[in-house]
């Protein structure tokens, strides 16, 4: 039995809208709701998309009074992981930075949100470090298409 043709094209059209649904029901968004907070004085960070290259030392987009940047994560298909470049310019000696995820709301039970690194990481005198810094959701977290926004504090120290 051989569909109509004005049939065959609405049922293309549905296969594909599935796809979609179906594709959009596995990622989800961590839509700015990230702040990252700059505890030390001598810290200024620039966030930028991983592939592009840090803005050089000394540059205006590095600013030691903005101590809170909000974060726009890329979209995440879980389970995976999305990155960003975090250049933290130093404007003291050479020291290190300590990365410190505070928890997610709500809880993405029963998977978990985790940011990477944690803990110190080296940074250098009177430069600008470039770290990448990613974000990594498990299988099991609610998924964007449930209406779920996720917020998290990440702090450098």
């Amino acid at each position: 039995m051989q569909i109509p043709r004005k049939y065959s094209l609405v049922i293309v059209f549905l296969m594909i809208s599935g796809v979609i649904l179906a594709w959009g029901a596995l990622s989800l968004n961590v839509n700015n709701t990230a702040t990252v907070v700059i505890e030390q004085k001598n810290f200024a960070a620039e966030i930028i998309p991983v592939g592009t290259v840090c803005p050089a030392y000394g540059a205006s987009v590095y600013s030691v009074s903005n101590s809170s940047i909000p974060l726009t994560w890329p979209q995440i298909i879980e389970p995976g992981s999305v990155s960003l470049l975090f250049c933290l310019e130093n404007v003291g000696s050479a020291t290190s930075a300590t990365f410190i995820q505070g928890t997610a709301t709500p809880s993405p039970s029963p998977g978990t949100l985790t940011v990477t690194p944690t803990g110190s990481v080296p940074v250098l005198a009177t430069a600008v470090t470039a770290i990448t810094v990613s974000l990594t959701a498990s299988t099991g977290v609610p998924a964007s298409i449930t209406g779920t926004t996720y917020s998290f504090s990440l702090t450098i120290a």
